[in-house]
């Protein structure tokens, strides 16, 4: 394979655009990596790969990074992966998204290529090409080139990719090989947008449909609950119904009014939000059938989250879950990292309920039973159920 003559740039020091420049580098693609909010970007080199295999080591490490000016790194680059943490909520997450591609868009090479990992609505990719154009003074498609590919979430696996020739360049192919991203059907933008939203939309029907169902067969009783559970059942947890909130509230607000998929869209969301009033109902009967005191428990509410991934939903309702579970037992700790749960297991004078918000978490924290690290009190799933599983 051919080495690009110019430098590859990742745009964003989050996991997904981390390992996208530590593959590239592994690959000898000259890659720098920027960071969004110093405003700097770092060259990265073979050596970098063995040593800082993910942010979190690359910050403890504190390596002594080749340093370039942030409109440096850009105007050196032929391809500028598009992969910013986005850490605003709402409304406000469009404003940070432009803001992001305006910084990026004033120092963009005439020629080169941007490749968007950041989920769009409906129209959206076309807005942020007119963006681009406002900003740089390029037309699209004459001075530079869009590729949309937005990735599952907490993976460098395109949902969907759409770009703007009916034909992708044999260069543009190699690098996105290169930088360990899988094949993905090739579709025309605006197609894209709606093959990610039915891939997002179908995704969560599925679930928020089996959630309905268990609730309301939860209701009816114990025998019904596991009728249910016999022909349709498969186990999904809080963080699986989080995952995808951020593209879906993205393609809710480019929906329009009487729009079907805007009814759909919008059904799904209240339907997750309705879990998590469930959870913290399930949680309020299980105290009380159970006659414990709130000032005698101690709530350990398990997520293990990636902090530097691009979507920010899961750690906003980290937040608002723990809050609401902290208005009713004061003494609720949040564990976002694995390593950290062993050390809040102490013996104290409380009875631990331990949450365990993924199936990921649920095999930690029943591996820590086994071994005996962890003893006592009870271990509640965040699945669709509810299911207290040990005592």
């Amino acid at each position: 394979m051919t080495t690009p003559p110019l430098s590859t740039t990742v745009f964003g020091l989050s996991s997904e655009g981390y390992q996208i420049a530590l593959t590239l580098t592994k690959n000898h693609i000259p890659t720098i990596i920027i960071d969004e909010n110093l405003k700097v970007g770092m060259e990265l080199k073979p050596e970098d790969v063995e040593n800082y295999t993910s942010i979190q080591a690359l910050q403890e490490g504190e390596p002594l990074l080749r340093v370039k000016p942030f409109e440096k790194a850009l105007s050196e680059s032929k391809y500028i992966f598009f992969v910013p943490k986005i850490r605003s909520f709402g409304e406000e997450v469009k404003i940070e998204i432009n803001s992001r591609l305006r910084e990026l868009a004033k120092y963009l090479p005439k020629g080169s290529t941007l490749i968007n990992s950041v989920p769009t609505g409906i129209g959206g990719n076309l807005e942020n090409i007119r963006l681009i154009e406002r900003i740089s003074g390029f037309k699209w498609c004459e001075s530079f080139y869009y590729v949309y590919c937005p990735f599952i979430p907490c993976s460098k696996n395109p949902i969907v990719i759409g770009f703007d020739k009916p034909k992708m360049d044999k260069e543009l192919l190699e690098i996105l090989q290169l930088a360990g991203i899988k094949p993905s059907p090739l579709l025309p933008l605006k197609i894209s947008e709606f093959a990610h939203a039915k891939q997002v939309i179908f995704h969560l029907v599925d679930m928020v449909t089996n959630f309905e169902l268990i609730k309301k067969a939860k209701e009816e009783g114990i025998e019904y609950l596991n009728k249910v559970k016999s022909f349709s059942y498969r186990e999904v947890y809080l963080d699986d119904l989080i995952k995808h909130t951020f593209d879906l509230k993205i393609f809710t607000e480019s929906f329009s009014t009487g729009e079907p998929l805007l009814y759909l869209s919008t059904g799904i969301l209240r339907s997750i939000s309705s879990y998590i009033k469930y959870l913290f109902d399930e949680l309020k009967y299980f105290i009380k059938t159970r006659e414990l005191k709130a000032s005698k428990t101690r709530i350990i509410l398990v997520w293990s989250l990636d902090h530097f991934e691009i979507r920010g939903d899961r750690l906003m309702n980290l937040k608002n879950v723990a809050e609401r579970f902290r208005d009713y037992v004061g003494d609720t700790i949040v564990i976002s990292k694995r390593d950290e749960l062993a050390n809040m297991i102490q013996p104290i004078d409380k009875v631990h309920i331990i949450i365990a918000c993924s199936k990921q978490d649920f095999e930690i924290i029943s591996k820590m039973v086994k071994d005996k690290i962890i003893a006592g009190g009870f271990i509640v799933k965040a699945n669709l159920p509810v299911e207290l599983i040990a005592e």
